[in-house]
C-alpha cells in the first residue's frame, strides 16, 4: 500500500506544478479579443525566458519579446476556438483529465499538504533562510541508524557525543577537529551553508537560532547523534515568500512523510466507502486473460480489441466506470511494452486500477465540494487549454498543410548529396605499451599467432593518460585516437605493424576492413531527407500563419504595467 501511495503522488504531482498568485495577479498587461494576460503570467514568462537574469535587469525590449511569445500563443487559442477545436473529442477527454487531476490536488492540498505543512511552519522557514550559515559537522553513529550505522550501543554514542561536543567548543581548529572525529568517511565536515531540508526542524530550528561560535548537540538523528559548530552566521536576502512558498513546502515536506501518508489512507478509506468503490475481480481477471493472449500475438494493434472488451467495467466509483477503454488510452503504444507487467489479478487491481479509483474518488470529493469553482483551479485549466488548443491549431493550420512529393524529395536530395556522403572507415584493434623493448616483444609474439588481446589484457599501458580500447571498430579519420588511426589509414587494410611510437608511446597496430568513402542512396535517407523538407516548409508556413493572425486578432498593451515589473 505504501508504493501505491507514493504511485498516487506521482500521478498527482508530476505533470503539473500549481502556481499560486499573490494580488499581482488582478493586474493586466495585454488584452487580445476575449482574452487577458496577466502581470504575473508575464513574470512567470520572464522567468523561464530569462532564467539567470533578475527581473530589475531586464530591459523594456526583453520583456516585449516574452510578452508578444504569449500574445502569440492567444492567437493560436483564440484561432482555435474560432475553428470549433475546442469541441474536439480527444481534447475534451485531455481537459476533463487534467481538471480531475487539478480537482484531486486541490483537496490533497487542504485536507492533507495545508495540515502537515501549516502557513505558520513555512513561514517560519522562511524566515531562517534569511541567513546563510557555515558550520562543521561531526556525526557519531550507533547500531541501527540509517547511515553511520556502528558497532557501538547508543548510551555508549551518546557518551561520545558529548565528549566529542567539548573537544569541539575547546578546538581552535573546528574543521580539523571534525574531520578527526567524525563517522562520515566522505571528510565533509564542512557544511557550507547549512541547508534546510537535510536533517530534522528540531535541528533546523536549533542551528538558525544559535549565534557564531555557538555548538549545538549532540541531537540524535536517524543518522546518529549529531554535532555543530557554527562558524559564521550572514543575512541573505531572498525572493517574496509566496514566489518560494512552494519551494520550502518541497525541501521540508519529506520529514513528514509518514504523518502525510496517514492522512492520506485515511480519507481514501472514508472516500471509498462515501462513493461506494467496488472491484469487479471477474472482469478484472477475464480481461487479463484477454491481454495475455493479445501480448503473444503476432502483428498485434491496439485495434484487436473490440468494442465489447473496451466496454467492460472493471471497477465503480460514484457514478464513475474504469473500463478496459480507458486502460488502453492511458497506455496506447506504451501497451506493447508494458503489458508484460500484468499477468496476475493483482498486478493490475492494486496497481494501475487503484490508483485510477483513488484519483476518481478525490475527484468526486473535490466536486461535491466545489473545488472544480476554485479560482485557481480555473486558471490553471484555462492555462491548459491555451497550450493544447495551441498545439491542435499548429496541427491543423501548419502541419497538415504541408505536402511534400517524391519528386521534391529527389530533388532535395540532388542538392544536398555532400550531407548524406559517408566518410571512409577503416577496423582497428591495438596495444600500447609505454617503453620499447617490452613493445618489440610483444609485436614479435602477436606476429608469430599468439592471441592478440590475451597480449593487450595482460601488457597494454595508458596512452596520455588514457586506456584506450583492445578493439576501436570501424573508425573515421574523425576519430577521437586520431593519431593512432591515422597510422592505420597509412597502413592501409588487413595490415599488422608495431612498435610504431606515437606521442612517446609504442603501439601494436593491425586493422581490418576498409570501406571507402560513399554516399547513402536516397532509400537510405528518405526519411531524414523528408524530415529536413517538413522543417523547412514548417518554418515557413509558420511564419505565414502568425502574419495571419496577427493581422486578425488585434490586441492593446498596458504600457505603464508593462514597464513596471521589476
Amino acid at each position: 500500500m505504501r508504493k501505491q501511495y507514493f504511485i498516487f503522488l506521482i500521478v498527482l504531482f508530476v505533470s503539473m506544478v500549481m502556481i499560486r498568485c499573490g494580488d499581482e495577479s488582478s493586474e493586466i498587461v495585454a488584452r487580445i479579443g476575449t482574452e487577458e494576460i496577466t502581470k504575473a503570467e508575464l513574470i512567470e514568462k520572464l522567468k523561464q525566458d530569462y532564467r539567470n537574469v533578475s527581473l530589475n535587469q531586464l530591459s523594456l525590449e526583453d520583456k516585449r519579446k516574452s510578452l508578444n511569445k504569449l500574445l502569440d500563443e492567444r492567437r493560436k487559442l483564440l484561432k482555435a476556438k474560432q475553428l470549433g477545436l475546442e469541441k474536439d473529442p480527444k481534447f475534451q477527454q485531455d481537459r476533463e483529465t487534467y481538471a480531475d487531476r487539478l480537482i484531486a490536488i486541490e483537496l490533497y492540498n487542504q485536507l492533507v499538504r495545508d495540515v502537515i505543512l501549516p502557513e505558520k511552519l513555512l513561514r517560519q522557514y522562511y524566515d531562517w533562510m534569511h541567513y546563510k550559515i557555515k558550520a562543521v559537522i561531526i556525526n557519531v553513529g550507533y547500531q541501527g541508524v540509517k547511515i553511520y550505522n556502528r558497532e557501538r550501543t547508543r548510551e555508549e554514542a551518546l557518551q561520545l557525543a558529548q565528549t566529542y561536543r567539548k573537544q569541539l567548543e575547546a578546538s581552535s581548529d573546528p574543521e580539523k577537529t571534525a574531520h578527526e572525529l567524525s563517522d562520515d568517511q566522505r571528510n565533509r565536515p564542512v557544511l557550507n551553508p547549512y541547508r534546510i531540508g537535510r536533517f530534522t526542524p528540531k535541528l533546523d530550528s536549533l542551528v538558525f537560532s544559535a549565534g557564531e561560535g555557538d555548538v549545538i548537540g549532540p541531537v540524535d538523528t536517524d543518522r546518529g547523534f549529531i554535532i555543530l559548530k557554527i562558524l559564521q552566521r550572514q543575512e541573505t536576502s531572498l525572493s517574496p515568500y509566496e514566489s518560494i512558498k512552494n519551494e520550502i513546502s518541497n525541501r521540508i515536506r519529506h520529514y513528514f512523510r509518514t504523518r502525510e501518508k496517514e492522512l492520506f489512507d485515511q480519507y481514501t478509506a472514508q472516500f471509498d466507502e462515501k462513493y461506494h468503490v467496488e472491484f469487479y475481480d471477474d472482469a478484472i481477471s477475464n480481461f487479463l486473460h484477454q491481454l495475455q493472449e493479445w501480448g503473444v500475438k503476432e502483428n498485434r494493434k491496439l485495434e484487436d480489441f473490440t468494442p465489447e472488451q473496451r466496454g467492460t467495467v472493471l471497477a465503480v466509483a460514484g457514478d464513475v466506470q474504469i473500463t478496459v477503454d480507458d486502460f488502453l488510452n492511458y497506455y496506447k503504444t506504451r501497451l506493447f511494452r508494458d503489458f508484460r507487467k500484468y499477468r496476475r489479478m493483482e498486478d493490475l487491481k492494486n496497481g494501475w486500477l487503484r490508483q485510477q479509483v483513488t484519483l476518481k474518488v478525490w475527484t468526486l470529493e473535490g466536486k461535491n465540494r466545489g473545488l472544480d469553482s476554485a479560482p485557481h483551479v480555473q486558471e490553471e485549466l484555462h492555462q491548459f487549454e491555451i497550450t493544447r488548443l495551441s498545439q491542435l491549431v499548429t496541427e491543423k493550420e501548419i502541419d497538415e498543410k504541408i505536402n511534400i512529393t517524391d519528386e521534391e524529395i529527389e530533388q532535395y536530395y540532388n542538392e544536398h548529396r555532400e550531407k548524406y556522403k559517408q566518410p571512409e572507415k577503416i577496423q582497428v584493434w591495438q596495444i600500447c605499451l609505454n617503453d620499447e623493448a617490452t613493445a618489440k616483444k610483444v609485436a614479435q609474439w602477436v606476429k608469430q599467432g599468439k592471441d592478440m588481446e590475451a597480449l593487450y589484457k595482460k601488457y597494454m599501458k595508458p596512452h596520455k593518460g588514457q586506456t584506450i580500447p583492445y578493439s576501436l571498430g570501424l573508425q573515421t579519420r574523425n576519430s577521437r585516437f586520431k593519431d593512432v588511426v591515422e597510422k592505420a589509414f597509412e597502413m592501409g587494410p588487413n595490415k599488422l605493424e608495431g612498435p610504431i611510437e606515437i606521442g612517446g608511446d609504442f603501439f601494436i597496430i593491425k586493422t581490418g576492413d576498409y570501406i571507402p568513402e560513399q554516399y547513402r542512396t536516397l532509400e537510405q535517407v528518405k526519411n531524414t531527407v523528408h524530415s529536413e523538407i517538413f522543417n523547412q516548409k514548417r518554418k515557413q508556413r509558420e511564419k505565414e500563419f502568425l502574419k495571419e493572425i496577427r493581422e486578425e486578432f488585434a490586441f492593446r498593451i498596458n504600457e505603464s504595467t508593462l514597464r513596471d515589473i521589476g
